[in-house]
């Protein structure tokens, strides 16, 4: 939004099923900071609001990723102007978003921290907008060349998100993908069950456990 008459802000509005607008007229501001706030992606928070990621100008210079959540009544919970995501050295853009189950979200985006091509990073933000894992982000690819256009999903089993995007690390544009789970670990950390037993003449006191590692 350019009504500031200089740079770009985000705003959004809430419209009936019958097309009514239901929040303030033109709209809630949801970031007025200082520079280019755009690209906004956004996604149902669970609760009848949602969660809006964008990316960030107000460093000066490269962009940022931040985020707000807007409650259904149209009234932001988050801090003013929106919670950091990253702002670490160089360009952090594009950013994706889903819903991570629990009214927060795993947001990734396009990253050039490394100051060579661009990597793959990703973070999950909790419904009150506190980051959950390494400050900055969980590195998801940091191959060689630029990986980019990135898109997300749930991964189906709660919490988690599988991100794809294209990536020229062989030289020419292929699709890679990277499952990240609730805690921010990548692939599939989670120990599988194998067998649960009783131990016999003992009045139920205790089970054998077995797991397959992860």
């Amino acid at each position: 939004d350019g009504r500031s008459g200089g740079t770009s802000d985000i705003y959004a509005q809430r419209v009936s099923a019958a097309g009514v607008p239901q929040w303030t007229w033109d709209g809630v501001a949801l970031c007025t900071a200082l520079n280019v706030q755009e690209l906004p992606r956004i996604v149902a928070d669970g609760s009848s609001g949602a969660i809006v990621v964008w990316h960030d100008g107000r460093g000066g210079g490269a962009a940022d990723v931040y985020a707000q959540r807007v409650s259904a009544a149209g009234v932001p919970q988050w801090t003013w102007d929106g919670v950091a995501l990253c702002t670490a050295v160089n360009n952090q853009a594009y950013p994706v978003v889903v819903a991570d189950g629990g009214s927060g979200a795993i947001v990734a985006w396009y990253d050039q921290r490394s100051g060579a091509g661009s990597d793959v990073y990703a973070q999950r933000v909790s419904a009150t907008g506190v980051p959950q894992w390494t400050a900055d982000g969980v590195a998801l690819c940091t191959a060689m060349g630029y990986q980019g256009s990135l898109a997300i999903a749930a991964d189906g089993g709660g919490s988690g998100a599988i991100v794809v995007w294209h990536d020229e690390r062989d030289g020419d544009y292929d699709v890679y993908a990277q499952r990240i789970e609730r805690f921010g670990y990548l692939g599939n950390p989670e120990p599988v069950i194998a067998s649960v037993r009783d131990i016999p003449n003992d009045q139920g006191s205790r089970v054998k456990l077995s797991w397959y590692a992860s």
